[in-house]
């Protein structure tokens, strides 16, 4: 069941972005979800390592037998800065860009995205617990988690596009 379920989650992930590549202004697109993908990844890291505030709710781990290290403090900085970003990016976009019919599907998957980008990060952990592997690989040094933990979060993001543009 585990091999399918990231067998057809990343088929699905993969799927999309070429889609999205080959769709309307599909590369702002693109570029749009890779933003708040990354800032929800990259502030919920830092939040939860570097930043001390809400007291104890902020340093609670919603899920601790999937990953220890998530706090409540990060996953609310990371989607808080991704929804910024996001609405950021495309305000920023539509200065050139006439989304037409696709800005409503834009804006539900932008406000989708904040929780799906965790949610892609939780599976790639609970998937790297039950195989028993700590990083997925090595190749971006010490610390990352491997070359996985920075694409897993994107599976989701691209598959939220692919579910909502139905």
């Amino acid at each position: 069941p585990l091999s399918l379920i990231l067998g057809v989650n990343g088929w699905f992930g993969c799927d999309t972005m070429y889609h999205l590549r080959t769709a309307d202004h599909g590369i702002a697109k693109i570029i749009i979800f890779a933003v708040m993908t990354i800032m929800s990844d990259t502030m919920a890291w830092f939040a939860g390592k570097h930043l001390k505030w809400w007291g104890e709710w902020g340093d609670k781990h919603p899920f601790p037998n999937i990953s220890e290290k998530k706090t409540n403090r990060g996953f609310l900085a990371g989607a808080l800065f991704s929804a910024c970003a996001g609405a950021l990016t495309i305000l920023i976009t539509s200065m050139w860009i006439d989304w037409g019919a696709d800005f409503r599907k834009l804006l539900i998957t932008s406000a989708l995205i904040p929780i799906m980008a965790p949610l892609g990060d939780l599976l790639e952990s609970q998937t790297k617990r039950l195989l028993s592997i700590k990083d997925m690989s090595k190749a971006l040094g010490i610390g990352h988690g491997g070359v996985w933990d920075r694409f897993d979060g994107f599976v989701a993001t691209f598959t939220t596009w692919r579910i909502v543009s139905f």
